[in-house]
């Protein structure tokens, strides 16, 4: 609830939609998680560990080339920020 409280308040800030991203994953609603990344990774900033989580999301779905595809772009928008690894 705070999560989606942060984002009403404060759309522009990536955190936020990370935030609930990673709620929405943890609960199995790996859509709405996905959904929350892209928004992140839409707002350019922190948009490596949005890329990472999207990854994540994929391997869980079982789409190995899309997760692949972006783990490496990830790393390559930021590979000194070792969540992107």
């Amino acid at each position: 609830a705070l999560a989606r409280l942060f984002v009403s308040l404060h759309p522009n800030d990536a955190r936020g939609w990370i935030a609930l991203g990673n709620l929405f994953a943890n609960d199995g609603l790996l859509e709405l998680g996905a959904e929350s990344y892209a928004q992140a990774e839409s707002l350019r900033d922190q948009s490596e560990i949005a890329q990472n989580n999207q990854g994540v999301i994929a391997w869980k779905k079982g789409e190995i080339d899309r997760a692949e595809a972006l783990f490496t772009q990830a790393i390559q928008s930021r590979p000194q920020v070792p969540a992107a690894h």
